[in-house]
């Protein structure tokens, strides 16, 4: 799927083999625009049709600007964003104990060539994937960092515009690479993931990181936006993953599955974050409380004392004054498990190996199944197969999985118009 997603960036390449992670053909000539909105592409006239009925004819129109999709374009009279900054003076705006995020949507332009095929969620309040909302939401707590003066930001200005129009494209990589790539569901949660760019997001956060720590950079606003920027960036790369390994772990240890964040807890915390964050920024120590669990007094994974919860790793993140911060305090740490040191050196030098560890062979075991389950996604509703499990293939094209024969009679409906006897090879998938 992610190299798939890759190939709708080139010049020409098939949004609907890219959908169905088929590969692209080898000569591109036969590919072709829509001649409406001369954005999305097609190999063959079967993949035109197929992608029209199931996404494109909800998006045509409104790319190609012949029409303006409701609530699709960004008005500060009507942004409830707008409004309440409206009501706050620019001075006030600019001081760092002032919670109150501005806007980017007022001062950025997000003219990508084409019309927003979906409404925007700074207009209805909601976002269509958590990907996005958070996406939107870095970019506005970047925007309060630069009206602040944060040393985040002004320490290396260069940097961070960088980062900042690099959030503003993948924010456009949402809307052209996912949304119009694939219908709503967890294809589209998965698509927005790729779209992203989370690599180069995460490359740009970390080099700053390094850049702050040569100059002792210490951040003591109770707000704490650039560490409040790194959760909602580490929490966008668990996306691969939120949709698989919630079941079937063989060889994971009792001990890994107490601690063990699952795919259902991981999404609500995620949740609870986004919420939170609404419209301003909150004391950091309230978003470590949400991951918490809603309860900053936890037991100390080594000594199992009761102890008050001061700070936050993101376990997978490179963190260049964590030995210092985990020695001054509990610490929660969290990734693909859970666990609080106490910060007492017994506690630290049992524990914060062995919990690195046990994220790790998680993360490894969840690539694993990732790869497994994708042989046998679901062509319908996307959901993946259980692991060593054999899709239901259609018969006569064999291009086409599913996981029973619920999504194979709800499928047909558009399939019948495309499915026929010998199809090309690069189009064709494994199962019964």
């Amino acid at each position: 799927m992610a190299e798939a997603l890759k190939l709708v960036c080139e010049p020409k390449a098939c949004f609907n083999c890219a959908c169905y992670g088929w590969e692209q053909p080898v000569e591109n000539n036969s590919i072709q625009q829509c001649a409406k909105c001369k954005m999305v592409m097609y190999c063959s006239r079967q993949c035109q049709k197929e992608h029209w009925e199931k996404v494109h004819k909800h998006h045509c129109r409104f790319i190609a600007k012949l029409k303006v999709l409701p609530k699709s374009v960004h008005h500060q009279a009507t942004c409830s964003d707008c409004k309440e900054e409206a009501n706050i003076s620019q001075l006030e705006m600019c001081k760092p104990d002032n919670p109150v995020l501005g806007c980017p949507m007022a001062i950025v332009d997000m003219n990508f060539g084409f019309g927003p095929p979906v409404p925007l969620g700074e207009m209805t309040g909601k976002f269509i994937t958590k990907a996005e909302a958070t996406v939107a939401l870095m970019l506005r707590i970047l925007l309060k960092m630069k009206n602040i003066k944060h040393t985040a930001w002004v320490n290396n200005t260069k940097l961070s515009d960088e980062l900042f129009s690099t959030l503003v494209k993948a924010r456009g990589n949402c809307w052209l690479r996912a949304y119009m790539l694939t219908k709503a569901g967890p294809n589209l949660v998965k698509a927005v993931g790729f779209a992203v760019g989370i690599p180069e997001i995460e490359n740009l956060i970390e080099i700053n990181d390094k850049l702050l720590a040569l100059v002792k950079f210490k951040e003591d606003n109770e707000f704490r936006p650039w560490e409040t920027l790194k959760i909602l960036a580490s929490l966008l790369l668990t996306i691969p993953l939120e949709q698989d390994g919630n079941e079937g772990l063989p060889g994971i240890s009792e001990d890994i599955l107490k601690i063990r964040v699952s795919a259902s807890q991981f999404n609500s915390l995620w949740e609870q974050i986004l919420e939170t964050l609404s419209g301003r920024l909150v004391p950091f120590l309230t978003l470590v409380e949400v991951l918490c669990g809603g309860q900053l007094t936890q037991k100390c994974y080594g000594c199992l004392e009761d102890c008050a919860v001061k700070d936050l790793d993101m376990i997978g993140r490179v963190d260049h004054d964590l030995d210092v911060r985990l020695g001054q305090g509990p610490v929660l740490l969290f990734g693909s498990v859970k666990a609080v040191i106490c910060g007492s050196p017994h506690c630290l030098k049992q524990c914060k190996a062995k919990i690195y560890k046990y994220d790790l062979d998680l993360v490894n075991l969840y690539v694993k199944i990732v790869y497994e389950r994708s042989l046998s996604r679901c062509d319908f509703c996307g959901l993946a197969g259980t692991s060593g499990s054999s899709a239901h293939r259609c018969s006569r094209c064999l291009t086409k999985v599913y996981c029973g024969e619920e999504c194979r009679d709800q499928d047909w409906v558009v399939h019948k118009e495309v499915c026929r006897e010998g199809e090309v090879d690069r189009k064709r998938k494994g199962g019964q």
